[in-house]
């Protein structure tokens, strides 16, 4: 929980734009046997980019690598966002014209 809206919060720092809308795929181990709703990570995601429109779709897990070997993983959630602009952010606060 607390990581996914870590992340989330930190693409809006680095990006500094708005986001068109996003893709989420959650694997089936997630949702109401993970956290206490079945809608966790997509209320989640909703929230964290402002109400910008989210498709989603469940997966039975993926394949990758863990501790030296491919394994299935089945209780990750991927995400694609789609901004509005592709300009990230200075975390310096300077521009592209400096």
């Amino acid at each position: 929980h607390e990581e996914l809206q870590v992340k989330l919060d930190r693409h809006r720092e680095l990006t500094g734009s708005n986001v068109a809308g996003a893709l989420a795929i959650s694997d089936v181990g997630r949702g109401d046997g993970f956290f206490e709703t079945r809608d966790h990570d997509i209320t989640v995601i909703g929230e964290r980019l402002g109400g910008a429109a989210v498709a989603g779709l469940v997966s039975q897990g993926q394949i990758a690598p863990a501790g030296g070997r491919s394994r299935l993983h089945t209780y990750a959630t991927t995400l694609v966002i789609f901004p509005t602009s592709t300009r990230l952010a200075d975390p310096m606060g300077e521009g592209p014209e400096s």
